[in-house]
């Protein structure tokens, strides 16, 4: 299966200044994907890290943004979840601060892009508010709440300070009938004879310490403690924590998972937000070319035996032109195997609706909504491993491939006589046979 690379576009980077701490940053930037496409309406992970000219991190939080139309997200430094450091710790009247981003464009913590840039300038706000605060009265007091200095107000005569919950606090201790914060950051199932990964952090205890931890899941939606669990040991707040314990023994093939962390106290248990992930095929299952499965007929395996391409089971269109009724080009250029379905989305992208190739191509059927028009090889394996043995139920005639050969013509094949690949007009008529992968 094809590697898609994802990379970010930085628009601009500008402080926010407002008349209180916490300072923040605001940044936006643009994900598109290697085709040059726009990742548009998806959340992404974001890992941001303040750091010197050696990599080393002073501060690092993580956000989850949703890219819009655009394929723009926007987010402010210092607002998100942080795990190394605290923004309102950085000494801002020091020079040297790069500020990198790292992005998950799946929207868990794989981060596969990085990118890294220096702070040239620094907001006046943020320098200024790297001073303590001020006290009013004679024998107010300050203490550091992880995120800044807070002033405690002088107490009466003879009144006791007392620690509550990490707080000074003047007077008994009574802890606040207050529940845990927690975040459910990714899920990823088991691959082939391989372990999944749960990934959680407690931003807050609440009132009390936690005395139990880890993650739910149920086939309903919003699991709870009464359902599945998976205990897990979260180091401390505000530390992620990746539990990997999930086996295919747990699991069936094919159906759909709900999995929540959660965090209990003495007031109670909280959940995370709800992350869903569908099991694929049984990793143990090999399948054969010729074979019936996923709504067609399989015409390619890949080395596993257990991954590759099937064909539906019949054409999508007995004659249909190419295009939109426009030559253009669409960068459809891949003809490798694999290489059909971002062909296919790259010409939907540029041709929009219609009748066409392409678009009749990705219609649901057989219960499957991710099929689309093959590349060069694509077709040209349908012809050999399902046609030439007389597989598959097509006819002799010419077929549409997704891959362009330029502005005003596509790949084709016939399927007859001649089993010749050939640059055909984009106006001209020919058959559809959609393929999907599994």
């Amino acid at each position: 299966m094809k590697k898609i690379i994802y990379f970010f576009t930085l628009l601009f980077l500008s402080s926010v200044v407002f008349g209180q701490v916490p300072q923040k940053i605001s940044y936006q930037a643009v994900v598109r994907n290697s085709g040059n496409t726009l990742v548009t309406n998806t959340q992404v992970g974001v890992l941001i890290s303040i750091t010197n000219a050696n990599d080393s991190a002073y501060y690092r939080e993580i956000q989850t943004p949703t890219t819009n139309a655009n394929g723009l997200f926007s987010i402010a430094v210092g607002a998100g979840i942080p795990f190394t450091g605290t923004f309102a710790s950085i000494d801002w009247s020091k020079s040297g601060y790069y500020i990198k981003t790292q992005i998950d464009p799946a929207g868990g913590t794989n981060y596969s892009i990085s990118g890294s840039s220096q702070l040239l300038s620094v907001p006046y706000a943020l320098y200024a508010a790297n001073g303590s605060a001020a006290g009013k009265n004679v024998g107010d007091m300050q203490y550091w709440d992880g995120g800044k200095w807070v002033t405690v107000a002088a107490g009466a005569n003879g009144s006791t300070l007392t620690l509550c919950n990490g707080i000074p606090h003047w007077g008994a201790c009574t802890l606040p009938n207050a529940l845990p914060t927690v975040v459910t950051l990714a899920i990823s199932l088991p691959g082939n004879r391989t372990p999944g990964n749960q990934v959680g952090l407690i931003t807050s205890i609440g009132g009390s310490p936690i005395i139990a931890k880890g993650f739910c899941w149920s086939k309903n939606q919003n699991p709870t403690i009464a359902d599945n669990l998976d205990t897990a040991n979260f180091s401390t707040v505000n530390k992620i924590d990746t539990f990997s314990t999930l086996s295919w023994d747990t699991y069936d093939y094919n159906t759909t998972y709900y999995f929540r962390a959660y965090a209990t106290n003495a007031a109670g248990t909280a959940y995370g937000n709800q992350i869903s992930l569908t099991t694929g095929n049984n990793p143990y299952v090999t399948y054969t070319i010729g074979q019936s499965y996923g709504g067609g007929t399989i015409f390619y395996l890949d080395s596993t035996q257990q991954h590759g391409l099937v064909a539906a089971t019949s054409d999508a269109s007995t004659s249909i032109q190419w295009f939109n009724g426009g030559y253009v080009a669409t960068n459809a250029l891949d003809t490798s195997i694999g290489g059909g379905k971002a062909n296919t989305t790259a010409i939907i992208n540029v041709q929009s609706s219609g009748s066409y190739a392409a678009s009749i191509a990705s219609q649901t059927a057989n219960g499957f909504s991710d099929w689309y028009l093959p590349s060069k090889k694509e077709l040209a394996l349908m012809y050999t491993n399902l046609h030439a043995k007389g597989l598959g139920g097509f006819v002799g005639n010419y077929y549409w491939t997704s891959s362009e050969y330029n502005a005003n013509q596509a790949w084709a094949q016939d399927f007859g006589q001649y089993n010749s690949q050939f640059s055909y007009w984009k106006n001209n008529q020919a058959r559809v046979r959609a393929v999907r992968k599994f």
